[in-house]
Formats: C-alpha cells, structure tokens, sequence
C-alpha cells in the first residue's frame, strides 16, 4: 500500500490491483462457443496428467527392467525416474516440457472461458516456468540403492541440483495456491460454482497432502513415493475437475447470468424516494491520474455493485464520455474496420456525441451547441451523484473533489432537488406530477410488481416486461437477439443522455391561457382558470394531478393504453405523453413502440430564480434507436401522429414558428413562435461495468 496526498487528504491506494480486478471482473473474456486456443486448453488438462501417467507407467516398468538399478513406487519419487542419462531420463524431460504447453494451454483457457479467474489463469501460466525448469535441471548421474536399502542420488553440480529442488518446491506451492486461490474468487453462481466448491476440496487434499509429505520426508519412512503421489494427484484432479467444467459448457453462451452485480449502483436503478441529484464533468490531463482514482474509487466502496444496502445513504456512478474513452484507449479496437462503425452500430451514436448530432435532436436556435457552457462539450468523464437529500448531495460532492488528485477538473454540470407537492408526490415547473410511468424490465424489477406494470409494453392489451437487451449492451433485446458489439468493453454497460432543459414557465401559461380563451370551454360557465387546467391536460395528456386522459383502471392510473382511442378523442394524438410513449397507439400490436423505450431518470433543478428546469436523463442500449428516435420522429415531428410537422409543445426542439392544432369541436389552431423548453446542454455518456471499471482502472485491454 502506498499513501498519496488527494486535495488535502491522505488515501491509501493498492498497488497490488490486478487482485481487487479479478474479483470484479465477473464477465471473463470470451463470449460464446471457445476458439482455438480455448479449446485446445480445454483439452489440454485432461491430457496433462493422462500424458504424466502414461509416462510414470512406462518409466518405473523399463526402469524396473534388470538392465537397470530398478524403480521402486512406493520409495521413490516421481523426479528419480529422470535421473540417468537414459531412455527414461531423456523422456522425463520431453513429458515435462510437454507439460509445460499443456499447462500454458490451459491456463489460456481458464483465462477467456471461467468468470472472475483471471488470477486463477495467470497462476496456472506461472506454473509452467518451475515445470520447464524441473526439466532441465534433471540429475544425469542417477540414483543408487545402498546396502541399507536407501537410495542415494549422485549429481554433478550442486547449483543444478539446487535449482531443481527449488523447482519442484515453487509447484508444490503452485499446487497449494492455484485451487485455494479459485475456491476464494470464483463465483458462487453460474455455470462454474460446481468448480468453486471442487477447488475447495482440492486445496484440502492437496494441503493434507502436503503435510503428509512433509511429516514422510520427516521421519524417514519409506513412504516417500507414495505421499508425493497423493500430492500431485490433488493438483492435477482439480486441472482434471476444471477441464471438466469447461466441457460441459462448451457449446454454451459462456455468459454469466446477468446480476445487478455486474453494473454500477445507479446506473439502471436508483431509489424513488431520494430528492438530490449532480452532474458532475470531469477533464483528466493524466490518464494515469483517472486511472489512480478509479481505482481507488473501487477499492474504498465510492462506486459499488447494484446490490441491497438498506443503510446506503450515497451513490456515485462513473461515466465516460467519448473523448474518455478514447483517451484511455478502450472501446474500439484500432483493427475494427472503419467501415463498419457506422448507423448500423449501436456505439456509434456515442462516439459521435450529443454536440455533432444537435441540429439532427432539433437543438438548434438558442437550444445549439454554442450556446451550451463549454463543460458540456469539453468532458472526458462524467460523475453521476445521487443523495437522499440536498446536504447529503453537498456533502458527496464535497467528499468526491476532495479526492480527486490535482490532473482532474471537476466541474458542476447541474445540481437537483425534487419539488414535492402537498401528498408528497414529485412535481415538474410546469405544474403537472411526474415520474408516475415507471419502465418495466426484466432482470431490473420483479415480474410480479403491479406497481410497475404500466411501463411495460402493450401485447393485445395485456402489460409484459420489456427484454433487459434494450437497457443493457450485450444482452437479448425485443428483436430476440444480442447485437454484436465493437468490443467486450461495451458488454453489461448501458448509454445514459444527460439534457438540461430550461422550462419557460412563463410561455407555458401564456400559451395555455390563450387556447383555454379559444378552446371550447369543458363545460357551460368553467372560469379561466378551469379552462387553462384542460387546455394543459390536453397538451400534456394528464391532468396536474397525474390522472391520464386515456382509459384506465381506477385503482391503476399508470396502466393506460390508446388502443381504445384511435382517433385521439379522450387523449389527443399531439399529447406529450402520447407522444413520447404512444404504447399501442402506433397499431401493430404495440411493436413500433416496444424498441424505443428508456429508463427516464430526471429531475428538476433551479438556479435561484434565474433559469429552472428539468435535468433530462435517458438511460438505453441504443442512442439512435431509443432516445434520438423519440426525439426525432416523435417529439420534433408529428407525421406519426398524422400532425404533419407539428412538433410536441411540452418537449419538443425546433426553431422559427410552428403552428398548433389543439383537437375539440371544434379544433383550434395556434401559432407558436418559441418553444417551451430550451436546451442549455446535452452530453452522450457511457455507465461500464464494474469488470469494465476494473480493467480501466489497472489499464488493461478487455
């Protein structure tokens, strides 16, 4: 451990950190069925000890011949069949060194096909050094049975000697750590756990068998050769269990099953009732600096697994921004052909960035990049901050700069608090509840949850879950399968669009008072303020209150559909909420809207008084897809809705006039020359996984 000096305070940082690495990584290295060298390890450590045994069969029978001084099992070891510069000894060498590739080989294997084995691999790698020298370092002289009955070896050079005795003490060890070492960092669950329980067991056997050894070499009995057996043979019936394991999955999507435990805590899934949020831009002029942090971010619990922690009081999730990435060197390979990252990639979105793709979105006029602050377009980083409440926020913030090491810039993007109306329900500046409509998941949230059913999709008229692929990259999606990504660094992360939206209040209820005098009035003798309550109701599809205008149960507000409101009579096709969700509005049972979901996680923000709005946050598996379709297609535009260019007034982008049509008996039509909301910033970021995390943290290449 070393001490390093961070804003002031002092925080240990682990040197040692392929170790905290490999316990995050859970994903391996390889997807799908094994390649090659997979595969050729896989068989490698089953042939590894039948090639040693075969070997240790024919050496005692033709040592044991009369021509020889004999082999006795029970007395000798294993390496005293190497002694001689004969037949046996000659081929001792060449079954080591053979066993030298085999252990590479399947080393390699544990490396890309077992979850979480990194270390366990690279151990195993390791062991092939002291193998290959125990080949070399054989004794040319033999051994020699006394009249005593003992046997006495005779070896020129006693540094040859040495260096092979050392040779086999460094495997003995090896044959103690390797399974210790998989039994305490494999997982527990998964197609491996069998493996985990297995390499306790060997450990233990191959523990006691080391004691008995020690205990024969001891006391001299003659036993010698049969507690070195006993030995060996734990260390290599668990390279035989691991071979086993392997075989069974492989033609199995070596994936492990997805687990919360494989992405950041907040990245998908934050608490509802926290009210406090920041948005923190980070510019790192040493990546080894972002890299020192991250780690240490990891090891000290600031960023954590999505796991059950009732006294949690704090979340940060860290997110790169393209520029990040490609500072640090991850993302896409240098041999992906440029040809192929284009429309058709989920990532290409990202790494073109919200700043190049704004006019596309509608961010034009006073919503476009050059009117944005320059921490929107200059970040590398992102720092997502969630508290229960505004101190907690303050005090986060505080605790995260004061940690971040002189090369990185920390520069606040926003900071938010949840306005809460009189029932405790969160409310938006525009008046009306939000975040009443939660998205459905699977893997995210329980099957069985009612409370969430009405975000999910609509399939002739009854509410399912969405796939967990159109929220996390790597995973199956509604079009039944996983899109292939430009690199395993991509694989358990998700795409998070951050907008700060300023709402103009002001436009908002001028431009409802003046249809709420136009409109028909919703009954005979309703005041101005009535009026304007239904004329918002219909721009936004809800009343203030959160009830929706289309058809749903009493007790369910939240599971509404439109397929009984074709023609837009109880809620208007120009609705917002119709708009960003039209659920099974669109006809085809609900299909056209099934792909362009999101995990929406705003809130609002207020600069004193000055400029108020909402932090627009849109979690997804595909930018273009998802969010830039829903605002492109639906939002900006009206042809979906048979509205022609007619853009949503709550949340659309645009410039120059546009013109309104609200639907009644009759219709009215309004002119509006500037939108209600303002873009003030937009960034395109990147959530990995904690395995991600680890490797960027250590600077290894997925």
């Amino acid at each position: 451990m070393t001490a390093r000096r961070w804003g002031g305070r002092m925080a240990e940082v682990s040197e040692d950190r392929p170790g905290w690495t490999a316990r995050l990584n859970e994903t391996g290295t390889e997807r799908g069925r094994p390649g090659l060298v997979s595969r050729l390890g896989i068989l490698s450590g089953l042939v590894a000890p039948v090639v040693l045994g075969v070997y240790l069969y024919w050496g005692a029978v033709v040592a044991d011949d009369d021509r020889h001084d004999g082999y006795d099992w029970i007395v000798q070891p294993m390496s005293h069949l190497g002694d001689d510069d004969d037949v046996v000894g000659t081929w001792f060498s060449y079954v080591q060194l053979a066993t030298v590739v085999l252990l590479v080989l399947f080393g390699l294997a544990v490396l890309h096909r077992i979850p979480r084995a990194k270390m366990v691999g690279r151990l195993t790698i390791a062991t092939a050094v002291p193998t290959a020298a125990l080949a070399v370092t054989r004794c040319l002289d033999g051994t020699r049975q006394l009249d005593s009955g003992e046997y006495e070896t005779h070896c020129q050079g006693e540094m040859v000697h040495n260096l092979h005795v050392f040779a086999a003490i460094t495997i003995g060890v090896a044959i103690l750590a390797t399974p210790a070492w998989a039994a305490k960092d494999l997982p527990a669950e998964g197609s491996y756990r069998g493996f985990k329980t297995a390499s306790g067991w060997a450990w233990k056997l191959a523990f006691a068998g080391g004691i008995l050894h020690i205990v024969v070499w001891l006391t001299d009995l003659q036993l010698v050769g049969v507690s070195e057996r006993a030995f060996w043979l734990a260390g290599y019936g668990w390279i035989v269990v691991g071979s086993g394991f392997m075989i069974a999955n492989w033609r199995a999507d070596d994936r492990v099953p997805f687990s919360l435990d494989l992405v950041q805590a907040g990245a998908l899934r934050a608490p509802r009732s926290w009210d406090a949020m920041g948005v923190v831009a980070i510019r790192f002029f040493d990546v080894r600096q972002f890299r020192s942090w991250l780690g240490w971010a990891l090891s000290t619990g600031l960023v954590t697994p999505d796991r059950p922690d009732p006294d949690r009081r704090r979340m940060v999730t860290v997110l790169l921004t393209s520029a990040g990435v490609r500072k640090l060197g991850f993302g896409v390979p240098r041999c992906y052909p440029a040809g192929l990252l284009d429309e058709a990639d989920p990532t290409w979105p990202f790494f073109e960035g919200a700043k190049r793709r704004a006019a596309d979105n509608g961010d034009v006029g006073d919503s476009a990049p050059d009117r944005w602050a320059a921490e929107w377009k200059n970040a590398d980083a992102v720092l997502w901050l969630r508290a229960p409440d505004r101190e907690g926020l303050r005090t986060l913030r505080l605790d995260v700069g004061a940690s971040l090491p002189p090369g990185l810039v920390a520069t606040d993007l926003a900071t938010c608090e949840a306005m809460r109306d009189d029932d405790g329900e969160i409310v938006e500046h525009f008046g009306f509840r939000d975040g009443l409509s939660r998205t459905w998941v699977e893997g995210l949230h329980d099957s069985h949850d009612e409370s969430m059913r009405g975000g999910g999709k609509v399939v002739d008229g009854r509410f399912e879950q969405l796939a967990l692929g159109e929220f996390v990259l790597g995973e199956v999606d509604e079009s039944g399968d996983a899109f292939p990504l430009p690199s395993p660094f991509f694989v358990h992360g998700t795409f998070v669009v951050f907008r700060k939206l300023e709402q103009h209040v002001d436009r908002y209820q001028e431009l409802v008072e003046r249809v709420a005098r136009r409109h028909p009035p919703p009954r005979a003798g309703a005041d101005l303020e009535e009026r304007a309550d239904e004329a918002g109701a219909a721009l936004v599809g809800r009343r203030r209150d959160g009830e929706p205008l289309a058809t749903a149960p009493e007790d369910e507000p939240s599971r509404f559909a439109f397929g009984d409101d074709p023609e837009g009579d109880l809620c208007p096709m120009g609705a917002h909420v119709r708009r960003s969700n039209p659920r099974d509005a669109l006809g085809f049972g609900g299909r056209p809207s099934h792909r362009r979901r999101i995990l929406r996680r705003g809130m609002t923000y207020d600069e004193g008084g000055r400029r108020r709005g909402l932090l627009f946050v849109a979690v997804n598996a595909r930018i273009g897809e998802q969010f830039e379709f829903i605002q492109r297609a639906w939002l900006n535009d009206g042809n979906a809705f048979r509205l022609g260019d007619t853009p949503d007034v709550i949340a659309g982008s645009w410039s120059g006039p546009k013109r309104l049509v609200v639907p009644g008996r009759p219709p009215t039509i309004h002119r509006i020359d500037r939108p209600l909301v303002t873009t003030r910033g937009a960034l395109y970021a990147f959530a990995p996984s904690m395995a991600a995390l680890g490797q960027l943290a250590c600077g290894q290449r997925p």
